[in-house]
């Protein structure tokens, strides 16, 4: 997360329009900095029994949560084929954690529509991977 934020504020070409903006940048950061990490989890062999938790860790998906991401990631590929205005929601909410009264606020609609955006979202997910989808809700974000 720390990294991300950092990140966000080296960036110096990007011309910031509004909140809405922003949030979809660090969902889509945040996107990838959860996929690499699991990505180089399964490279890597099992550290030893003994070893230390870096604080850092502590805000990263844990292994029992991986293969959910997984899917979520390449869902969110051929959502965004489908409608990318959706795929960048789910991102947002599942990956940035990004509360739904502020993306509701940011993109100028209530959070009941939001919240039927995203229940369409993950039954779209569901009936494309034949596989129940997790809830949608920065609740079950990975952040948390």
């Amino acid at each position: 997360m720390n990294e991300v934020l950092l990140e966000l504020l080296r960036i110096r070409s990007i011309d910031w329009t509004d909140r809405t903006h922003f949030f979809r940048v660090a969902g889509r950061l945040l996107r990838r900095r959860f996929i690499d990490y699991i990505r180089a989890q399964r490279a890597e062999k099992r550290p030893p029994k003994g070893a230390r938790v870096d604080c850092q860790d502590l805000l990263l998906p844990t292994e029992d949560r991986f293969e959910e991401i997984i899917l979520v990631h390449e869902g969110l590929e051929q959502l965004a084929d489908f409608d990318s205005a959706l795929a960048e929601l789910v991102e947002m909410v599942y990956f940035g954690g990004i509360p739904i009264v502020a993306v509701a606020e940011a993109r100028g609609v209530s959070e009941k529509t939001i919240d039927r955006h995203l229940e369409l979202a993950r039954r779209w997910l569901e009936r494309r991977f034949r596989v129940a989808c997790p809830q949608l809700k920065p609740e079950t974000a990975i952040t948390k």
